[in-house]
């Protein structure tokens, strides 16, 4: 019973594992690396996959861990979305997306310069 309660449990913890996991591993690494915390994110998802597999003896199966670390972004995405919203901000639409993309890679490349 223990075993298939864990099975079961597997798929939301990860999924809810991975953006928390992101948070905080981002006040540990330096913002120079932001571009790369959505890989982070999608690694994050296998890895936690075969530490489940090993406490419950399933076999392996990293596709669906990339999978529930993706889902983990999106769960994420939508909080975020979620909180604009209620404070009274628009949502983000992708060209606003795309604009801070730009700034946040300009304000990288000044601060790289000598």
């Amino acid at each position: 019973m223990f075993d298939s309660l864990l099975v079961t449990l597997m798929t939301p913890a990860i999924v809810i594992a991975v953006p928390l996991l992101v948070a905080l591993l981002k006040r540990m690494i330096p913002a120079k690396w932001a571009p790369l915390y959505p890989v982070l994110a999608g690694a994050l998802g296998p890895i936690l996959e075969y530490a489940g597999t090993y406490v419950t003896g399933m076999a392996a199966q990293p596709g669906n861990g990339l999978l529930m670390g993706m889902a983990g972004v999106a769960l994420r995405e939508v909080v975020d979305q979620f909180k604009k919203v209620r404070a009274g901000k628009p949502a983000s639409t992708p060209e606003e997306l795309a604009e801070e993309i730009k700034e946040f890679l300009n304000r990288r490349d000044e601060e790289a310069r000598p």
